[in-house]
Formats: C-alpha cells, sequence, structure tokens
C-alpha cells in the first residue's frame, strides 16, 4: 500500500517535471531570458521522482498468507488458490504426500492422504507486478495436516 503511494507520487513528480520543463522552454523561447529557478525547480522535481521511483521498485511488496487444512481420507477438501495473471509461479511440495497435475489448463494437486504421516507442505510463491508496476511476492503457504 505504501510503495503503491510512493510510486504514484515518484510518477506525479515526472509529471511536474515534463510539465515545468516545457514551460521554463516556451519562456525562453519568448522571452530569449533563461530563468534559472524555473530551471532548479523541474530539476528537483525530476530528481524526487527518480529516487521515489528507484526506491520503491527496489523494495517492493511481500505478501504472506498461512493457512492450515485438516484433510481426511474418506473427506477431501478443495483448496482453491487466487493466481495472479502474467506472473511467475513457483509450486514447493512434497511429490510423495501431493500429486500435481493439469486439467483444462488449470493446475491442481492430488492429497495422497495414506503417505501423509503428520503433516505436509504446500508452498505457493508468485512474482508479479502489481497495477501500479510495484514489483510483488505473494506467498501461499498451506499446512495440510491428517486428521
Amino acid at each position: 500500500m505504501i510503495a503503491d503511494i510512493l510510486n504514484v507520487i515518484g510518477i506525479v513528480f515526472i509529471f511536474i517535471f515534463i510539465f515545468t520543463f516545457i514551460t521554463t522552454l516556451i519562456d525562453f523561447l519568448f522571452t530569449k531570458q533563461f530563468k534559472s529557478k524555473k530551471a532548479i525547480t523541474s530539476g528537483v522535481f525530476l530528481i524526487l521522482g527518480a529516487v521515489l521511483i528507484m526506491f520503491v521498485q527496489m523494495n517492493g511488496s511481500y505478501v504472506k498468507k498461512e493457512t492450515v487444512l485438516y484433510s481426511d481420507a474418506n473427506n477431501a477438501l478443495p483448496l482453491s488458490v487466487t493466481l495472479v495473471a502474467n506472473s511467475k509461479i513457483n509450486y514447493d511440495y512434497d511429490k510423495d504426500c501431493l500429486t500435481k497435475g493439469l486439467h483444462k489448463g488449470k493446475v491442481f494437486f492430488k492429497i495422497n492422504n495414506l503417505k501423509i504421516n503428520k503433516f505436509t507442505n504446500l508452498k505457493i510463491t508468485q512474482k508479479y507486478r502489481d497495477n501500479f508496476l510495484v514489483p510483488t511476492i505473494r506467498e501461499d503457504n498451506f499446512k495440510i495436516i491428517r486428521k
């Protein structure tokens, strides 16, 4: 949230720089006098905008969600995860306890309940840029406990 606001403020500063730079050029063309105060102002807005955007791009956002699921061999629970379009997705899971499959272009996991001793973990990591172009890492951790 803060990163989104800082990124927008940086973009606004860049637009203010463009506006003040263009008005400085137009003023110079008509009066043939260079106004250093306007040039310094536009330079300050450029530097502030660039620093804010660079700060946001280097730090980004990290979202972590923990979920505990109780599974039974006779009553398997469905698991739904929201995947972000155009994100790099990494699945980390125990291949003995979970089976990964593909059905009609959608990834699914089947729980092998008999092979789970007490619990197993499924970790889904997504790397993407949000609506304000802030780099975001979203991590969903599922602890699946056998009843």
